[in-house]
């Protein structure tokens, strides 16, 4: 390394020979030195709300409001790699065909909505109950505008990505316009006891593939409660709710593209777009029923919530794949049906309130869901999402959506007792079988404790951190003694031969099961002595706090922590491919209220 970060008698870096050679590698000095990437952001955000009290009196109260706002933002970039970077020049993988490179990339984006309101409250002399009657209409509108000029083969004297050996320009934009509607109805009765609630939402959008439609989503909820029914039960509340709403399809799916051919003749050729857009795409219907109990016990001293849900998609947004003979891989569909459904629970505690100022408060959640496609509509067949965001094929195992099973199921190879190996085989689930977490806040005077420590249970991690390990014979439990020194005569031997290049996926789908502590927080409240010391800051209230963020995790996973994943996708959760260990952080901050 002191070899590398020496320049010679002409200002020139080294060759590093150290990483396979001098074509497949970097001076990371000479690359940190004159790499340049700069980048600027700029934002603006705008709201504004009015009100207007149209009438009040005894029994009526209707209030007008309008909130309007708007949110732009920019981003520029730019890159250049000189032409005589190690990883630049020739016979290297980026520097074999052009020599340096120069990236500008312009990215900007304009949200705006708006929302105009009319609420009307209405109380009876009695007062027994009271009825509230609201409706108004909704606008959004979101811009994007992003390009990237890429230039490669840079000419000397010259930073510009234009102008070079080989440019080349990719635009992407879009435009949303979003319009809703809305009417709801809400009654209070039986002092407050009884809570009545129904509304309709109409909604229409410019991604639809009918832009002047209103879809309609109505929905509603029933409450009752039940107070000092029963001995050391202080209130008991049961509810139920109905409801729809709407996930609007994806920019441009109602579009039937045309892509360019390249030059025919000297003139641009037009083909149809690998993905046929469908001029009849709607949104997503998602209909929800859940049910629940509330309840307070023992001077409120004890809070109980449980809930249980289904929620079913229908018309789900798919991407179709089409016979080859059609000349088309894909189309947009609204083509099936999938279920969601789950439990979960909640427990707060008191055990301890004393007058002398020392208070614990302690709460628990343990909450389970699955997810599963119910059916495809005609035609459909199983697929996948793609490499990137649906796993790493079969090797490693993937996402792969069928009817029948859970949409977090980690397909892959399986190697059969013949010692064929069956692609495509359900193996294991990413979603854990249950998730709980804790909380507790202690106070004593001016001091306070916070912690948060989550739990999980289940859960498979795809591990291609320890295959990369293991194929490098320097997982830190490599020389373990081997299950089976048939198959390999250390632990890490026997993994790496039981994978045999992907054809048993699961020897690396592994439990990812944890208990990590997520957050300790330490507060001091100032004394009033001090506070009134701040006279020149005129500040009524100081506290200090000092917190610390991921500090533990218990978990038998092999790795850094079985709760990351490959480049943080949101689709393939399950995936461990050497990501970058999670931070411990220590925050010290003072609050300061005027």
């Amino acid at each position: 390394l002191v070899a590398l970060a020496q320049k010679d008698s002409t200002g020139a870096y080294p060759l590093n020979p150290f990483c396979g050679g001098y074509t497949s590698c970097s001076n990371p000095f000479d690359t940190f030195d004159r790499f340049v990437n700069n980048e600027d952001v700029y934002r603006q955000i705008a709201n504004a709300r009015l009100n207007y009290s149209l009438l009040s009196n005894s029994n009526n109260d209707v209030q007008l409001s309008f909130v309007g706002g708007a949110d732009r933002y920019s981003n520029e970039g730019y890159e250049f790699a000189p032409a005589d970077l190690q990883f630049q020049r020739p016979g290297t993988d980026r520097g074999a065909s052009f020599q340096g490179g120069v990236v500008q990339g312009n990215g900007t984006g304009l949200l705006t909505n708006s929302a105009l309101s009319a609420v009307w409250t209405f109380t009876p002399a009695s007062r027994r109950m009271s009825a509230t009657t609201s409706a108004g209409f909704q606008a959004e509108d979101s811009q994007g505008n992003d390009y990237t000029i890429t230039g490669r083969g840079t000419v000397p004297t010259l930073a510009n990505a234009s102008g070079n050996t080989n440019t080349t320009v990719g635009q992407g934009r879009s435009i949303i316009r979003n319009r809703a509607y809305y009417a709801q109805e809400q009654i209070l009765a039986f002092d407050d006891k009884l809570l009545l609630s129904g509304a309709v939402r109409g909604e229409r959008s410019s991604v639809n593939g009918d832009v002047d439609k209103v879809f309609v989503f109505p929905r509603g909820q029933v409450s009752y409660r039940f107070v000092d029914l029963i001995p050391k039960v202080s209130e008991l509340k049961l509810r139920a709710a109905l409801g729809e709403s709407g996930n609007r399809p994806d920019y441009g799916a109602r579009f039937i593209t045309l892509a360019n051919a390249g030059l025919i003749g000297g003139q641009t050729g037009l083909i149809q777009a690998a993905t046929l857009g469908n001029p009849g795409i709607r949104p997503e219907r998602m209909h929800e029923f859940e049910y629940g109990l509330d309840a307070s016990l023992l001077n409120e001293r004890v809070h109980f919530e449980g809930t249980v849900y289904d929620r079913r998609i229908k018309d789900l947004l798919v991407r179709a794949q089409l016979a080859q003979s059609t000349g088309v891989n894909l189309q947009n569909i609204n083509g099936g049906t999938m279920q969601s459904k789950g439990v979960e629970l909640g427990l707060t505690l008191v055990p301890l309130q004393s007058n002398a100022g020392l208070n614990w408060t302690s709460r628990a959640t343990w909450y389970q869901g699955t997810t599963k496609i119910l059916d495809f509509v005609p035609g459909i067949r199983p697929f996948t999402t793609g490499t990137a965001a649906g796993g790493f094929g079969n090797a490693y195992g993937r996402l792969r959506y069928a009817p029948g099973y859970s949409v977090s199921t980690i397909w892959g190879n399986q190697t059969q007792a013949d010692g064929s190996v069956k692609p495509d085989t359900p193996l294991a689930d990413a979603n854990p079988l249950y998730q709980m977490a804790f909380s507790n806040d202690l106070r004593w005077g001016n001091w306070s404790l916070n912690s948060v420590v989550d739990y999980r249970h289940g859960g498979t991690v795809s591990n291609m951190t320890m295959n990369l390990f293991d194929e490098g014979e320097n997982t830190w439990d490599y020389d373990n003694p081997s299950p089976d020194v048939k198959v390999g005569a250390t632990l890490g031997e026997w993994r790496y031969n039981t994978w045999n290049g992907g054809s048993q996926t699961s020897a690396y789908l592994v439990d990812g099961s944890y208990t990590k502590v997520r957050e300790v927080t330490i507060g001091y409240d100032l004394p009033p002595a001090l506070v009134n010391a701040m006279r020149g800051l005129n500040a009524k209230s100081a506290r200090v706090n000092l917190s610390g963020r991921n500090l533990f995790i218990f978990s038998g996973y092999n790795g850094f922590d079985p709760e990351v994943n490959n480049g943080g996708n949101f689709v393939a959760r399950f995936v461990d491919l050497a990501p970058f260990p999670p931070s411990r952080s220590f925050f010290l901050s003072v609050d300061v209220g005027f």
